[in-house]
């Protein structure tokens, strides 16, 4: 029985570790975003988008394009880039494009799209390489967990973790590093109503219910044209400010973060809901 309760015990640790994710693990992904969100002295990302995110395995994809100024003109590239964590940190660029622009990153119409070499794209991975681990250096572990709740909890990285990982994995991982976190998220309002039981109409302990949705920005293909789409959120509270809210106004919801997943047949739907305290 001993051995049974300790063997037990140790695949629940390991599942623990697996989805609890490590500081290692966790400093991967903040490098990366950093590397997509912020520019440093040595490196400058232009119109930078997370693609794909497996946090178990640690595959990232993202998308971005830098200049170089050659002589008296400015040549873009655009490009996708994956980082895998495979003991080293590896980085492969796909997809890269070169072009003339303006200083201002837009292509100039008479400007020809030219496939950029394989050894050139090599060549500027390892560079992209050296800057995200740059970037990790510099994060303080006393930081990291914050830090990283925030990141995983933002509805970008959800949609390209919903878009990318399997089911379980991804249902593992929202439990151990999403559900119950605590959240700031400003919103567009788009309805606000009593939160009440459909069957008895007796309201809940948290008596408003409001739907709002968050606006973002995706670019696609060279030239990176803009789209833009919106991530539905759920948000339950007492806080009378919501009621006096106007539709369509802006409201800054903080609360205990839940995502719940609707089976709906063939297909299902995270539902992303806030409820303040």
């Amino acid at each position: 029985m001993k051995k049974i309760l300790s063997l037990g015990l140790l695949m629940l640790l390991s599942a623990s570790c697996l989805f609890g994710q490590s500081l290692e693990s966790k400093k991967l992904f903040l490098g990366i975003n950093d590397f997509i969100k912020v520019n440093s002295a040595a490196w400058k990302t232009y119109d930078g988008e997370l693609i794909s995110a497996d946090t178990i395995n640690e595959e990232y994809s993202f998308a971005g394009s830098f200049i170089i100024k050659v002589l008296m003109t400015n040549s873009r590239y655009d490009y996708v880039c994956s980082v895998k964590n495979d003991g080293d940190i590896s980085v492969a660029i796909t997809d890269m494009v070169s072009y003339a622009c303006d200083k201002n990153g837009k292509i100039i119409k008479t400007s020809n799209v030219i496939n950029t070499a394989a050894k050139v794209s090599s060549q500027y991975a390892e560079q992209i390489k050296t800057e995200i681990k740059a970037r990790i250096a510099k994060i303080s572990d006393d930081s990291v967990d914050a830090a990283y709740t925030k990141l995983v909890t933002s509805p970008a990285v959800i949609r390209a973790m919903t878009n990318t990982m399997s089911g379980l994995a991804l249902k593992k991982f929202i439990e151990t590093n999403i559900n119950g976190k605590e959240v700031e998220l400003d919103v567009a309002l788009s309805s606000i109503d009593e939160n009440k039981n459909p069957i008895t109409g007796e309201l809940y302990p948290l008596n408003y219910k409001a739907d709002a949705y968050v606006h973002e920005v995706y670019l696609s293909g060279w030239g990176r044209s803009m789209v833009k789409k919106s991530f539905s959120v759920n948000i339950y509270s007492n806080n009378d400010k919501l009621v006096s809210a106007k539709k369509g106004s802006m409201y800054k919801a903080k609360g205990t973060l839940n995502l719940k997943y609707i089976d709906v047949g063939l297909e299902g739907f995270w539902f992303y809901e806030i409820s303040e305290n």
